[in-house]
């Protein structure tokens, strides 16, 4: 959640108003899914949030700046880092809290978008990648790192390969899987409990009767 202090004031020194900063934030995700980032002006995001373009430049130095702060927005309050102390439980929430972010149309859309940018920004992929993703990447290596030492997860693996292993599913899902045959709901806990077969310590293998038998550590 945002505080007040996070919010700060701007550089004049005058404090910025909640509401407008997150009609900004959504007014610039809008444009950014639709029209993309170079298409998009400072103007428009202006015009759609109901505010002056000056009071935006106020707040942020440049467009690239706002996209970060809007993606970054998202990642904090709709999909969040999750620690509940399981391994399953922690993945679980994690693959149901991005379903749920990214699987409806519009944000199919901008996730498409960001990773264009990988390629056509790479400054402002960069940037976010620094801003955004490394500190959140960092804590869900910790997570499975964790479980690698309480024995949930082989040790022969490097947490950064089990990374990938457990986010394939999750892109493949939502880039790829236009016609769904199963709910947001109901995917992660399939998808994990295969990919846990596979990844677990040899401890949790035999506790848990075997690689047939779904892991359940809660």
């Amino acid at each position: 959640m945002t505080t007040k202090e996070e919010l700060g004031a701007s550089k004049g020194g005058r404090p910025r108003s909640v509401q407008s900063q997150q009609a900004i934030l959504d007014a610039t995700l809008t444009l950014l899914a639709t029209e993309g980032f170079e298409a998009m002006s400072i103007e428009a995001i202006a015009a759609r949030a109901g505010v002056g373009k000056k009071t935006i430049y106020r707040w942020w130095s440049s467009k690239e700046a706002l996209v970060i702060d809007a993606i970054k927005n998202v990642q904090q309050t709709k999909n969040p880092v999750i620690d509940t102390g399981s391994l399953r439980n922690d993945l679980i929430a994690l693959f149901r809290n991005t379903f749920q972010t990214w699987s409806n149309p519009d944000a199919r859309r901008l996730l498409l978008e960001l990773i264009g940018l990988m390629a056509t920004y790479p400054d402002v992929f960069q940037a976010y990648y620094d801003q955004v993703f490394a500190s959140r990447l960092q804590q869900a290596l910790q997570v499975i790192e964790r479980a690698q030492a309480q024995g949930e997860v082989r040790q022969d693996l490097d947490a950064t390969e089990i990374m990938s292993l457990l986010a394939g599913p999750i892109w493949s899902h939502l880039l790829f899987n236009a016609n769904k045959t199963l709910s947001p709901l109901a995917q992660p806990e399939r998808l994990i409990d295969a990919i846990l077969q596979g990844i677990a310590g040899q401890n949790t293998r035999e506790e848990g009767g075997g690689v047939d038998a779904p892991l359940r550590n809660t």
